[in-house]
């Protein structure tokens, strides 16, 4: 059976995330030892091609899937991005389309993992073979456990949440139908957004798979949906910085403490998947861990 992994990359004017997947996709290269697919649109890719080279693209990804111009990706789905406590801009977050993963994968089994899940540990390789159709975390974990965690069901519904950092799926009829089921909530989400009481108007998958996979359960909460053999999902807030990268594998962030502003530690984390949620951290460390994971 082919595996692989799998990213979407949609840039807006502020936030290069095909550079952050071009980077990811080396990274799990080298830890996983799988190729990547990248599903972008025209002109971010077309900016890739300028900025980043088509060579290097080419190195990066096993597939470069680029939609056409009749996609529709460009939803009016706004939210506030951050650059540490000291920066906020309020930008387009092109998300919507991950329904789609799916009917695009050119794998047997597929690991489909947001570009800034960092994948710094062969951990997801324990998916590969599972008896499981669908693995999606419930679980999910800060990396000050001091500070407040996310939460674990999806607004006032009390349905659980189900993270849609990192999902790993078989072409199966499970599979397609949980997807074929997210397309659906995201055609219909205002309706969805008002019977589960989310907490924002945003579009956000992880609410979407968390809403697909209640309903295919009958309305009710259970383990319809295995949990990834790991622990949980490792983030971070986009309070927090990047301080150095010191090797393969191992980074030292700046983690600010709860219910502070400006005030921090400093963390070491080696051999770590993590969510990088300061998208701007990831690229001001982009040249050092390109020139660490391409050797």
């Amino acid at each position: 059976m082919s595996k692989g992994a799998m990213m979407f990359a949609h840039n807006n004017e502020e936030i290069d995330y095909v550079k952050i997947a071009a980077l990811n996709a080396i990274m799990i290269k080298r830890n996983l030892d799988v190729g990547v697919t990248l599903v972008t649109d025209e002109g971010t890719y077309s900016w890739a091609k300028q900025s980043l080279g088509e060579s290097y693209m080419q190195d990066c990804f096993e597939h470069i899937i680029v939609e056409g111009a009749d996609y529709v990706y460009k939803q009016h789905n706004v939210r506030a991005f951050r650059d540490t406590v000291y920066t906020v801009k309020h930008l387009p977050f092109y998300n919507c389309d991950h329904w789609k993963a799916y009917e695009l994968s050119p794998y047997d089994e597929t690991l489909f993992i947001d570009a800034d899940y960092l994948i710094m540990s062969d951990a997801l390789n324990r998916c590969w073979g599972s008896d499981h159709e669908v693995m999606i975390n419930k679980d999910i974990q800060e990396l000050y456990f001091g500070r407040v965690q996310e939460n674990t069901t999806v607004g006032k519904s009390g349905i659980d949440t189900y993270w849609a950092t990192c999902i790993y799926f078989k072409k199966s009829e499970l599979a397609e139908h949980l997807f074929y089921m997210v397309k659906y909530i995201y055609e219909n989400y205002k309706y969805y957004r008002d019977l589960y009481s989310t907490p924002n108007s945003m579009f956000r998958n992880d609410y979407a798979f968390s809403i697909a996979v209640h309903i295919m359960n009958g309305f009710s909460n259970s383990d319809l949906i295995k949990q990834l053999p790991i622990p949980a999902i490792y983030k971070s807030f986009d309070n927090d910085d990047i301080v150095s990268v010191n090797g393969e594998n191992d980074v030292t962030l700046l983690l600010e403490k709860p219910n502070c502003s400006g005030d921090y530690i400093v963390s070491r984390f080696r051999d770590m998947d993590v969510h990088i949620m300061n998208k701007w951290a990831v690229l001001r460390n982009y040249d050092k861990l390109k020139e660490l994971y391409s050797e």
